[in-house]
């Protein structure tokens, strides 16, 4: 489904989560893993966030299908607020290389400020995640931001140097006196 808009009814989610993560559980079977975490993609991850009902459907799936996995989801968001009320362990999830707006959502991907290439400002945002769970905004506003898990998409232009930079202040982090464990 992409970056697109979604329009999706609960049967029809339901149906999709079952039998793609039905699917990838098998195959990471096969090769001696088991999953971890479920993370949805795109529209369907902001159709989810955006309807009650369907961030419902998604962890009450979760919770019967797939009893004890985790659900990464965007921090602060409403599949984050309902999991705890379920119970059901969810990482709040924070973008390295995309840009907020003032209210917490991320900048619309045509617009400008979408995505942070610059390498200075990417290694900035991820310091201001891990030492002081915030991030700023793209009018500079300083938004509350409690995340357990980073995400930078890999068609993000040079979304490897991005997870390299992203990966060694997150080692250098971890290894610093007084270092917060619980971060991903």
């Amino acid at each position: 489904m992409g970056r697109r808009p979604v329009q999706i009814g609960p049967k029809e989610l339901e149906r999709l989560l079952v039998e793609q993560v039905s699917t990838l559980g098998r195959i990471a079977a096969e090769e001696g893993a088991s999953l971890h975490h479920v993370k949805l993609h795109g529209g369907l991850y902001h159709a989810v966030e955006g309807s009650a009902v369907l961030a419902r459907v998604y962890l009450d799936c979760l919770q019967t299908r797939w009893p004890g996995i985790k659900s990464y989801a965007f921090a602060g968001g409403r599949v984050i607020r309902l999991a705890k009320k379920m119970r059901i362990e969810a990482w709040g999830e924070a973008f390295v290389d995309r840009g907020y707006l003032d209210d917490g959502r991320l900048v619309p991907r045509a617009q400008p400020g979408a995505l942070l290439e610059n390498r200075s400002a990417i290694q900035e945002r991820v310091r201001d995640l891990c030492q002081r769970s915030r991030v700023q905004s793209l009018s500079g506003r300083v938004l509350c931001v409690h995340a357990q898990t980073l995400c930078v998409h890999g068609d993000t232009p040079s979304a490897a140097f991005v997870a390299r930079w992203t990966r060694r202040i997150l080692e250098n982090e971890a290894q610093a006196p007084g270092a917060r464990s619980s971060r991903a």
